[in-house]
């Protein structure tokens, strides 16, 4: 029982996924190494946008075709909560039709604190514990996993047969759909 998929909006959604995540790695690097610096200095006005004398450089990520689709990143950042953040949006488009109507669109996004903001959310902290680096995936991981769940999941509904349904519910048992 092999899962093959030959699907524009499957692969559309792992090239949007893996890009999102390759953006987030260069992004949350360049923020890093710009603003580790200035740890423990009043970074921020009050609006949450930069002080003039911090010269911070947005990283601008241009539009690209992968593989017939047009990928799409666009990023901002925000002081919330006592937090830096930063959220990553990637868009994959293409393959139209006959209308010329592009019928795939996929959409991932990314968001994490990179710092941590003390002094009415103008002073930047630590380094926030929160955030991560995330690595690339892998179609042939997917389809594999995805295997492996329908092998599993005929295992647990055989299983699930042989418990009368009245008595299902105290055992908290269900049928996965």
């Amino acid at each position: 029982m092999n899962t093959t998929i030959n699907d524009h909006n499957f692969n559309a959604a792992i090239l949007a996924l893996n890009e999102n995540r390759k953006a987030f790695n260069l992004i949350t690097k360049n923020i890093i190494d710009q603003l580790t610096p200035y740890i423990g200095k009043k970074v921020f006005k009050q609006d949450g946008n930069f002080m003039k004398n911090i010269p911070y450089q947005k990283l601008e990520i241009p539009n690209q075709i992968i593989n017939g689709f047009l990928v799409s990143t666009n990023f901002y950042h925000e002081v919330k909560y006592k937090s830096f953040r930063v959220i990553i949006t990637t868009t994959v488009t293409g393959v139209p039709d006959q209308n010329n109507v592009n019928r795939v669109y996929q959409k991932q996004e990314i968001f994490s604190y990179i710092f941590d903001v003390v002094d009415n959310d103008t002073v930047l902290s630590n380094l926030s514990t929160n955030m991560c680096e995330y690595k690339e995936v892998k179609t042939e991981d997917v389809l594999n996993a995805a295997n492996k769940v329908k092998v599993m999941k005929e295992a647990y509904e055989a299983a699930v047969s042989q418990v009368p349904t009245e008595l299902r519910s105290f055992l908290q048992i269900n049928h996965i759909r």
